[in-house]
């Protein structure tokens, strides 16, 4: 059906391509990146040259074979969802690509609008319906149907410029509940889905701004295309005078709204720098509470390590003393009277000293060359710089 429709209207190929951005296989979902494509395009077929060259005539339709195509793709966007928390809500950006052509001789006008929704439908039939305008829904001249488009297109270029302002105001109220608390308290703990929302709301917003700088060049670029227009000799409007001043009028109205689009990109771009800034600020304070973290271990390791230490000194002062006092408690060394009676040996206790203190002294020295062992050890493993050989220090 749409190929037959494209075909009986003679309209352009480059069409097809705008319309691909609505492709999506099924148990597919939508590529955002689609949301990136944008574009301007233009065919004239006014001058006997093109017209008998690319032309095609059909009078019975209402193609004289003169004519003037553009096609181009337009982004706005709308709350989706307004429920809960303020984070929590939904925007949806959107896009519509459009496709208009005008019979300078015959006044046929056409208008191929593709969108996912029909918002745009209902706003083009409040144009041109009942209660519409008389001029802007009257096609019976040429004229009147140049006209009448140009109104089109400025209700395609209001479609366009709204509820950006409070899609950008929606960031900022988001971003500033978020991370005002990494701004006034210095024991702000974030987490790792702190870090991840404000990276989304980051590439949300640079997003805006890419969308933001497509509209206000397709604006500019139909502005030029009708400036243009208005000047090529082979028009045969370009001197009605009712058609001038509804070409200035539309001029001053695009200009109005490539101004705002400019103005929201610049607000945006302020935000997209005050969103890097709040990232790298709630980063440091993550990197922060992970470094004190880390001190409170290594403080609780170095105590640790001295408890440790003090319990291997206590082992090796009393570790002989204890190995002593069990091999004379057995039955290879006997001190004890055969009656059982409480005695005291002075020969025994020379014996104890004369085998504990030595044996004491050795597992002090056996220690202290093992540490000194390993302190060797250490010092060869280190790396070490090796300096540039100069000459001159040799003399």
């Amino acid at each position: 059906m749409a190929c037959s429709i494209l075909t009986y209207f003679q309209v352009m190929p480059s069409y097809i391509d705008y319309m691909t951005v609505f492709a999506i296989k099924i148990g597919e979902q939508v590529d955002a990146s689609d949301l990136r494509f944008s574009g301007f395009k233009e065919r004239l077929l006014l001058s006997p040259v093109a017209t008998g060259s690319r032309g095609l005539g059909l009078p019975q339709l209402g193609l004289s074979g003169r004519s003037f195509q553009i096609c181009f793709n337009l982004k706005s966007v709308s709350l989706k969802k307004a429920v809960g928390v303020r984070e929590r809500w939904q925007w949806s950006p959107r896009q519509a690509v459009f496709h208009h052509q005008l019979d300078v001789e015959h006044g046929t006008s056409l208008w191929i609008m593709t969108s996912a929704r029909d918002e745009i439908q209902k706003r083009i039939q409040e144009l041109i319906g009942e209660h519409g305008d008389e001029a802007d829904r009257s096609y019976d001249t040429p004229a009147r149907s140049f006209v009448s488009s140009l109104a089109v297109h400025s209700v395609l270029a209001q479609w366009a410029s709204e509820d950006w302002r409070g899609y950008i105001r929606w960031l900022e109220q988001v971003l500033e509940e978020k991370t005002i608390d990494a701004l006034r308290s210095g024991t702000f703990v974030p987490s790792s889905e702190d870090i991840s929302f404000v990276q989304k709301k980051e590439d949300e917003t640079n997003r805006v701004i890419m969308m933001l700088r497509a509209n206000s060049d397709i604006l500019e670029s139909i502005a030029t295309f009708y400036k243009e227009l208005m000047q090529n000799v082979d028009f045969p409007l370009k001197n009605e005078s009712h058609c001038q001043r509804a070409v200035a009028d539309f001029m001053v109205e695009l200009r109005d709204y490539t101004h705002d689009f400019q103005l929201h990109v610049e607000r945006a771009q302020t935000l997209g720098r005050i969103t890097a800034a709040r990232k790298n600020l709630v980063q440091q304070h993550l990197q922060a509470h992970a470094t004190a973290k880390m001190e409170v271990m290594t403080y609780q390791a170095q105590k640790e390590a001295v408890t440790m230490r003090i319990i291997a000194v206590v082992t090796l002062i009393y570790l002989p003393a204890t190995f002593v006092s069990t091999l004379f408690s057995t039955d290879i060394v006997k001190y004890q009277n055969i009656d059982g009676k409480e005695s005291y040996s002075s020969l025994a206790l020379q014996r104890w000293f004369s085998i504990t203190i030595p044996l004491t002294m050795v597992t002090f020295a056996m220690a202290a060359g093992w540490l000194a062992r390993d302190s060797i050890m250490a010092y060869f493993r280190r790396p070490r710089s090796t300096a540039e050989f100069d000459p001159e220090k040799l003399d």
